[in-house]
């Protein structure tokens, strides 16, 4: 069933619940555009998803301008807060975002280019024109045409592709780059800049591009992909003067998903109804069935869409087929459904060092009792390694659920999605312990381990914390969480 079609063609879904991803967009777009105003000399701002696949944020930012229009005055934070003078200011700033024109720019196809092959700023510029062509209907442009013409100038790249969009030089331009992660993998590609200790850091060098861009007016941009996000976000604050932002994109929650089923189609079906209309009855509601995909799929997009897409799909090829709880958990846990459902995250989880998973069982604590981890918390992974926690649980093929408590302070929970455990624990058989905790996870909701009064159970989850960080180190005050457990 997975050769038949890709989940994102199988139904029309609504993108819901990013308000707040909106907000915080939108917020550093404002500092950007204030911050150009006030002079040349100023350290960019730039908007920064480092994600894993499914976290939903490619379709953030192709669906970013769209979701600006439909929230209105609540896209621009703190409007309520300003003076009269400045809230004018900020209006009319939003209502020109309204207006903006999109540029889509996916660095998978970033690649060296004639006639300065290794050279990453003229392969940025020469994609940016390519795709803007391309967006145009024009055909693809010779890159010595195009070097000759620009010479690596930023004042003669922004308004030849703005003529090539066919948008005026007063228009808000929006470029959104997409699969950011890429520049990890070349290396052996581009020249990129060493380090005084010879390290190279490709990010330092695309950033640095961005920042003399940032300096044209009325450009701004998004930057995302899965990446190493707060080691960049350092090395990049430092190096290449620019302030990266994080984009939370947080999974769903039930009440969302809910609104997704309810306002997402499908053209499978003729007349192309609604998904909650397809998949729910008044014997199975579309908040249980919200619920159950929540508790498989842990809310992650990329996870949700694929579950969905396979139940339509089954549904297609079996008009008299009835949902209900039963059948959703017969299903879903096929191993040829698994296998559909987390298809594009198979290769980075079977290609997992073995230093990773020896992490494992410290990511799997953390997820079951929901204990949250500050920003910059970081982990030991050898006498002279240390790692950001935020990075790994990214590196592991995991999933980071923004919270924040009640002293209004940002923190962060490990979410290890049902869906995923089949494929992690095939690596623990050893590890009998380890494999258990897994197994329960898959067998029992996560209540069970959040609401657990088990006094002999959470003793020995305490004992483990124990012994792992005595072995791993951390700067985090997590030991403290340890009472939570006794």
């Amino acid at each position: 069933m997975s050769s038949e079609l890709e989940a994102e063609s199988v139904y029309d879904m609504v993108v819901v619940d990013r308000e707040q991803d909106v907000g915080v967009v939108t917020l550093q777009l404002f500092r950007l555009y204030t911050l150009r105003k006030l002079g040349r000399h100023f350290k960019p701002v730039i908007p920064f998803g480092p994600h894993l696949f499914g976290s939903g944020k490619t379709k953030f930012v192709q669906s970013y301008l769209e979701l600006v229009n439909n929230m209105g005055e609540s896209a621009l934070i703190g409007l309520d807060y300003v003076g009269e003078s400045e809230k004018a200011n900020r209006r009319g700033f939003l209502e020109k975002l309204k207006r903006a024109s999109l540029l889509f720019v996916d660095l998978k196809e970033l690649e060296p280019t004639d006639p300065k092959e290794r050279n990453l700023e003229w392969a940025v510029y020469y994609l940016l024109i390519k795709v803007a062509c391309l967006q145009s209907g024009l055909p693809q442009p010779d890159p010595d045409e195009c070097f000759k013409e620009l010479k690596l100038r930023t004042d003669a790249l922004v308004p030849l592709f703005r003529s090539i969009l066919r948008i005026p030089s007063d228009q808000y331009l929006l470029l959104a780059f997409d699969e950011v992660g890429v520049l990890d993998e070349s290396l052996d590609e581009f020249h990129f800049k060493r380090t005084h200790d010879g390290r190279v850091r490709p990010y330092n060098d695309f950033f640095g591009i961005i920042s003399q861009l940032c300096k044209e007016p009325d450009l701004f941009f998004i930057v995302v992909g899965k990446s190493e996000g707060l080691n960049i976000y350092n090395y990049v604050a430092s190096v290449s003067r620019v302030q990266l932002v994080f984009i939370p994109l947080s999974p769903l929650e039930k009440h969302s998903i809910v609104e997704h089923l309810e306002k997402s189609s499908c053209f499978l079906f003729p007349g192309s109804p609604k998904v909650s209309e397809i998949l729910c009855h008044e014997d199975f509601s579309t908040s249980e069935l919200a619920g159950l995909l929540l508790e498989l799929t842990g809310g992650v997009p990329g996870l949700l869409v694929r579950a969905i897409s396979y139940l339509l799909l089954y549904k297609s090829s079996n008009n008299n087929f009835s949902l209900s709880k039963e059948t959703f958990l017969i299903i879903m846990n096929s191993f040829l459904v698994t296998n559909y459902c987390v298809a594009p995250f198979l290769p980075r989880l079977i290609s997992l060092s073995e230093q990773r998973k020896c992490l494992l069982r410290m990511l799997t604590l953390l997820s079951l009792y929901r204990i949250r981890f500050d920003f910059d918390e970081t982990v030991q992974m050898s006498s002279n390694s240390d790692v950001f926690l935020f990075d790994l649980v990214t590196d592991m093929c995991l999933y980071r659920r923004l919270v924040i408590d009640p002293d209004h302070n940002e923190r962060y929970e490990v979410l290890i999605p049902k869906l995923l455990i089949e494929y992690i624990d095939q690596g623990l058989k050893d590890d009998r312990l380890e494999w258990l905790l897994l197994e329960t996870l898959k067998s029992q909701s996560v209540e069970f381990f959040y609401e657990s009064k088990c006094r002999i159970f959470e003793g020995l989850i305490a004992t483990l914390f124990y012994l792992h960080f005595s072995r791993h180190p951390t700067n985090s005050s997590m030991f403290s969480t340890l009472g939570q457990c006794l």
